[in-house]
């Protein structure tokens, strides 16, 4: 394995350069194992794997941490599955992206197979956020939350989806701007609680009775909101390399600085939600549960899950298909 030469951008072929970065590359024949090892060398796609790898271990310690709250139910109370969904959203975004940067050099088919499943996770990402977003943001606007707003991110999941995939056919010039943008899509859909409620002071929501835990969730979606913005800068701009390519190609180059923000938007995002539950935990008469009259109707499996399997089963069966096309 460390016998194996990196390459330079015209030893490859071009499909699998990026711009500005001139050397560290893998040819695309390697196999299970050695693309396994090539983690523990450097490499172009080194980092890009452990920036998004080690955040999964920083990003359940943080979640399970919900679980020691004193007075909180049982990790398999209904309470929390719109929580344990939104931990397999963001673990399925964070390890579909590892995985996609370690393992596509086993082959150019397998690199798009691997890059649109890397897509396919976004889909994960959006509705396990949304069902969070729904069942412990919610503000009681019955119009659109109620009826629209779980199937309009849906929706706008599947698109994303599709769009990415087709930025590795069509639009290549312009794919990171076009992959920026879709990315930024969902958050504003799925956002839209969130808005309403800084937006509207009469908004009704768990948070809203204590001051204190408003303006601290408030803090915590506007530095989501900060890193999001700051990621989209990177992946765009191909900034440091862009100024001086060859001296970022293996460490240090924009698509790890991405990464980083990305993890720490939604590392915000999490203490956000974590605000929101802790504040309807000391609301009993807001817990979402079957008591009459609840704030909600309480989340159930197949209100939850249910959701999240048929959003995953739609989302790789068009994955599937722009392979099959290609």
């Amino acid at each position: 394995m460390w016998s194996l030469p990196l390459l330079r951008y015209t030893d490859v072929p071009p499909r699998v350069t990026e711009n500005f970065i001139l050397s560290g590359y893998r040819f695309p024949n390697y196999s299970l194992r050695q693309c396994l090892v090539s983690a523990f060398r450097p490499t172009n796609e080194t980092g890009n794997f452990w920036t998004h790898f080690l955040p999964i271990f920083v990003f359940t310690f943080h979640f399970l941490e919900v679980f020691t709250w004193e007075g909180a139910p049982e990790p398999s109370n209904p309470f929390f599955y719109p929580f344990w969904n939104y931990f397999l959203g963001v673990l399925y975004l964070l390890l579909g992206s590892s995985l996609a940067h370690l393992l596509n050099s086993m082959s150019l088919i397998i690199r798009e197979i691997c890059f649109f499943v890397d897509y396919g996770t976004i889909s994960a990402y959006t509705v396990g956020s949304s069902l969070a977003y729904y069942y412990y943001i919610h503000p009681q606007v019955q119009l659109f939350f109620d009826s629209l707003y779980i199937p309009s991110s849906c929706l706008i999941a599947i698109i994303c989806v599709i769009t990415c995939c087709n930025t590795r056919q069509c639009w290549r010039k312009y794919r990171y701007a076009v992959r920026t943008l879709v990315f930024l899509l969902p958050f504003f859909i799925s956002s839209a609680p969130v808005f309403y409620r800084l937006l509207s002071p009469s908004a009704s929501s768990p948070s809203s009775s204590s001051p204190h835990l408003f303006s601290t969730m408030a803090t915590f979606f506007y530095r989501h909101c900060f890193w999001l913005v700051v990621s989209a800068f990177f992946n765009i701009s191909k900034i440091p390399e862009r100024f001086s390519p060859g001296n970022f190609d293996i460490w240090g180059h924009s698509h790890q600085w991405f990464h980083c923000c990305t993890f720490l938007s939604i590392l915000d995002e999490l203490q956000m939600i974590k605000v929101e539950m802790w504040a309807l935990l000391l609301n009993p008469t807001l817990v979402l549960s079957s008591v009459t009259p609840p704030r909600l109707p309480g989340p159930t499996l197949w209100s939850t899950y249910g959701i999240m399997s048929i959003c995953h089963c739609l989302a790789f069966s068009l994955i599937r298909s722009a392979d099959k096309h290609k």
